[in-house]
């Protein structure tokens, strides 16, 4: 910039380079915007500093230090000081505010209000006797001290050379050359309100991958800015962090401005989780909800006065409700199933919420209520087996946009009228999809598998699916602000390993069978107890996995099989392991032989067959498998011929006994059922806790299990009491739970680490057209 140019604060966005800081000066021009008491700041370098009362401002930095303390403030909180000091002591109006700081799009003058009382509390001035910020009825705002240049600031050896000595919420990098400087330092967020220390934002490889995913991204995303008839390039996106406390933090979303994130944390309630509100820059978060159950899946109304949120608990109830941000009342909208793992969307004139459920568990639809009249009204009607999900709707609010579930297994886009309507397919990847966003421009931004590892896609109408970037699978949920500069999602840190107990030992002992760096699950006894099959990541993806009991070095058996664990066990005489291999449009029974790893896949069908064992005596194969439309338990002969359905209602996770009968679950039903060797279906205990897939086993007298909650429980086949035996230590939904045939000895997976943080990019999608 020269330095006659008009002086314009930075946007945000715009982060000036490590060396471009502390080094103008402002260039005052005496004939400009000069007050009644002195100049005031009229032209400027945009690096310089300026007093202003008892405070001093670096507007490029964004900070202000008062007291000797230096605070970080959002950047449009900047721009406005900085215009209203380029007029002190003139009023200056609302709309020139406006047109100053949003000059490219609408906004509220609520959005005015909140940055003059965050500016109020910042330099501790009161508005009903301010000394500072003046406000002009029905005008506008104006200072009453009359801002001052400072001489050159030189850097001092306790002056940071790269920037702040506090580090920000947006924690951005220039150049892929300070990749190394983020991982030797991460930034360290905001304190919570309960003082919770901070633990390390990211480690090593999250952070050298996510480097190069903005890079790639801004390099890849939007037009060929090498070329030489091409325009300035925009700003490189940044990359930081919105919360990284201890916990979970989960199903975030930003209100219209970008200003503010509602999110979930379970960080002051272990096992609960509530909702929590926050500024996006600088903020602590401010609790919402208390209630028991857990709430989740918020979204902003229009307004940014209300949210639209889903409590769901363990009783297998569920409800979408509507919460009073200025009140803190809330009221229920309408009941929802609590296995649908419902998210809403709420119309761009705040009437409507979309969400989706499962009415009948044959398929899930996308459904609305209105606000002045909560009567459900369906909006697709799926083919059975099918699942409409993620809701999305488009800026303009002519669109609905939802990822649909087919019977074999793949998921993939579409949109329609969000009046309803016959919905277009929009991509055909057949991939786990997880979450959709709208940008401004009409793209729609989602996280998939499609490439073996989850990455980040856009699609438009009309265009070939554009992939962003390729992580592992510690990316999920992306959320836009409303001008589609920041980019929020979570950032799964997970780690599991097998643990070998007795039932005799307290629960929160035992031995660990192997140490582990990444995710082992699921595993199984063979039987002589002398190895355990399991499914790990260690190479990347998911795979099955062998190891001696009693510990040693792990094998691979099969590697590759995508980024959701399987459910291996032994066939019984230990020569062969039998699993569930997802194909590109469904999921088939395989087999593997341990002593040579050649593979062969029994029953193969266009469905998806799932949860395979093999009987006790080796000659049948048990599994479940949607060839119905929704899930049954089969049975087969060892070679995969004969296939049998042997259910009469829905049912999942079959555990056949010695004795004939079998053991199963109910799919979306809390409690565990036997089938006897006649027949006859009935339930254990009515009652039982919420179960898992393949966290139970049985010794033929009793079942034992890990419930929800993370407790080891024991009932008597026949029928009876369960035994709370106490909590399990590390227990979770994939822990599995293996009895050891030739003594009281069990195994399951322990979590030895899961939290969830929030990642932010910063101006991913702030200039540029589609290619």
């Amino acid at each position: 910039m020269r330095r006659n140019e008009p002086w314009k604060a930075p946007r945000v966005g715009q982060w000036l380079e490590p060396s471009a800081r502390l080094t103008g000066q402002w260039a005052l021009d005496a004939g400009k915007h000069r007050g009644c008491g002195g100049a005031g700041v009229g032209e400027a370098n945009r690096d310089q500093e300026f007093v202003l009362a008892d405070a001093r401002v670096w507007p490029a930095l964004l900070e202000i230090e008062r007291g000797g303390e230096r605070s970080r403030v959002e950047p449009r909180m900047m721009e406005v000081l900085v215009y209203l000091a380029q007029h002190a002591p003139q009023p200056v109006s609302r709309d020139a505010l406006m047109e100053a700081v949003w000059p490219d799009r609408p906004v509220s003058e609520d959005s005015l209000n909140r940055i003059i009382s965050r500016l109020r509390a910042v330099f501790d001035d009161d508005p009903r006797s301010p000394r500072l910020i003046e406000t002009i009825p029905r005008r506008g705002y104006r200072l009453l001290q009359t801002p001052q240049q400072t001489e050159p600031e030189t850097l001092s050896a306790d002056a940071p050379a790269e920037g702040p000595a506090q580090a920000s919420t947006y924690a951005a990098f220039d150049t892929s050359e300070r990749i190394a400087d983020l991982m030797a330092s991460a930034p360290v967020p905001a304190q919570t309100a309960t003082a919770v220390p901070p633990r390390p934002v990211f480690g090593y490889r999250s952070l050298w991958w996510m480097g190069a995913v903005v890079l790639l991204a801004a390099a890849g995303t939007v037009r060929d800015w090498s070329r030489p008839d091409a325009a300035e390039p925009p700003p490189a996106p940044r990359f930081g962090v919105l919360t990284a406390y201890p916990g979970k933090e989960t199903s975030v979303a930003f209100d219209r401005t970008g200003q503010r994130a509602v999110f979930t944390w379970d960080g002051e309630a272990p096992g609960n989780r509530d909702l929590y509100l926050r500024d996006v820059i600088g903020g602590l978060p401010q609790r919402l909800t208390r209630d028991p159950a857990d709430d989740h899946a918020a979204v902003f109304a229009p307004d940014g006065e209300h949210l639209a949120f889903v409590r769901s608990d363990a009783q297998a109830q569920c409800s979408v409700r509507w919460l009073n941000l200025s009140t803190g009342e809330e009221r229920e909208l309408v009941t929802c199933h609590p296995m649908a793992h419902t998210r809403l969307a709420v119309t761009p004139d705040g009437g409507r919420v979309i969400f989706n459920d499962t009415p009948g568990l044959t398929s899930g639809r996308l459904v609305e209520v209105r606000l002045d009249n909560p009567v459900r009204r369906d909006l697709t009607s799926p083919p059975p087996g099918a699942h409409d999900h993620f809701p999305a709707v488009s800026h303009d609010g002519r669109w609905v946009a939802f990822t649909r579930l087919g019977d074999l297994g793949g998921q993939d886009i579409f949109r329609m009228p969000a009046e309803g309507g016959v919905p277009e397919r929009l991509t055909y990847q057949d991939a786990a999809i997880f979450n959709l966003a709208w940008t401004p421009r009409g793209d729609i931004l989602y996280v998939s598998d499609k490439n073996g590892g989850q990455g980040f896609w856009r699609v438009r109408p009309g265009k070939v699916p554009q992939w962003l970037g390729l992580s592992e699978s510690d990316v999920q949920f992306p959320a836009l602000s409303g001008d589609g500069h920041l980019l929020s999602f979570e950032r799964v840190q997970l780690q599991s390993g097998l643990w070998h107990s007795r039932l005799s030992t307290d629960r929160s002992g035992g031995r660990a069978v192997m140490p582990s760096s990444r995710q082992d699950w699921f595993p199984r006894y063979s039987a002589d107890g002398r190895q355990l099959v399991f499914s790990s990541n260690r190479s990347g993806q998911f795979g099955v996995w062998l190891v001696d009991a009693d510990g040693g070095v792990p094998r691979a058996l099969r590697e590759g099989l995508g980024l959701s664990p399987v459910a291996p066990s032994f066939a019984p005489d230990g020569t062969r392991v039998i699993y569930s291999e997802r194909q590109q449009h469904n999921a088939d029974i395989c087999v593997i032989t341990v002593t040579d790893g050649s593979r062969h896949c029994p029953v193969s069908d266009p469905a998806n067959d799932v949860h395979p064992l093999f009987t006790p005596d080796g000659k049948s194969i048990v599994f479940a498998s949607n060839r119905a439309g929704t899930y049954h338990l089969y049975r087969a002969a060892a070679d995969g011929s004969a296939v049998t359905r042997i259910s009469d209602t829905p049912a999942v996770a079959p555990l056949p006994l010695a004795d004939g009968r079998l053991l199963f679950m109910r799919f979306g039903r809390p409690g565990l059922w036997v089938r006897e060797i006649e027949g006859a279906e009935r339930e254990l205990h009515p009652g039982l806790p919420a179960l898992s897939f393949r966290n139970f086993d049985s010794d033929g007298v009793d079942a034992w299990f890990i419930d929800q909650r993370g407790h080891l429980l024991r009932i008597p086949l026949p029928g009876g009491e369960a035994v709370d035996l106490g909590e399990l230590a590390g227990a979770g939904e994939r822990s599995g739970f293996t009895l050891c045939p030739v003594s009281d000895g069990y195994a399951y997976a322990r979590i030895e680490r899961d939290e969830i943080d929030l990642a932010l990019v910063q101006g991913l999608f702030d200039a540029g057209d589609w290619r």
